[in-house]
């Protein structure tokens, strides 16, 4: 005897749960996208906060002129370690928009405008990062070359080339986010909700 084929659950009870447990998991995961885009906006007030008061101290505390404000030096780790951060809570908000919507279980309306927003994202976002961690960085940079002499250590050109790298991660960010959102599913095949 040939295998019964699976179809969409007939009765109204299994059907009605399993519709209840996917509009349930919609919403919990409109509420993990909003409380991503608020870990990703209070990372953007921390890094700003943080290399603000580094940039600060760096500039009126003084130090060895040799060696360099060590205030200065850490700016370009602080900016890394935020924008990594704020990279994680930003991909989590595209993939979870994304999915919103492609998802049948989502209202029309709401799949209409994620389809919308994903393609007309706000322009000045896409620069606001990278401006801000390039002008710090070169800040920090400039503190360092003009306070003191610590342009002359041997270890600065190797702190000078992190520095450069660390400027151009946000926009090979960009590249790679780019890429990990294609390897998203095209549209959701709801068969593979079913219970078999």
């Amino acid at each position: 005897m040939s295998p019964q084929k699976h179809d969409r659950p007939t009765n109204d009870t299994e059907g009605t749960a399993v519709r209840k447990s996917e509009s349930e998991f919609v919403k919990e995961l409109r509420q993990e996208l909003s409380q991503s885009q608020s870990k990703r906006a209070d990372y953007i007030k921390l890094k700003l906060a943080f290399t603000t008061a580094l940039l600060g101290a760096g500039a009126f505390i003084q130090t060895d002129k040799t060696v360099g404000n060590p205030m200065l030096l850490i700016v370009p780790l602080v900016c890394l370690i935020f924008d990594l951060y704020i990279f994680g809570e930003d991909f989590s908000v595209k993939r979870a928009g994304k999915f919103l919507s492609l998802s049948p279980y989502c209202p029309r309306e709401e799949r209409i405008w994620e389809e919308v927003v994903s393609k007309n994202r706000d322009p000045f976002s896409h620069y606001a990062g990278p401006a801000s961690t390039i002008t710090t960085n070169v800040a920090a940079f400039l503190g360092l070359y003009y306070c003191g002499d610590v342009r002359r250590h041997p270890l600065f050109i190797y702190w000078l080339i992190f520095t450069i790298c660390m400027s151009i991660l946000p926009f090979a960010y960009r590249y790679t986010k780019n890429v990990l959102l294609k390897r998203l599913p095209k549209d959701i095949d709801d068969t593979r909700l079913i219970v078999k």
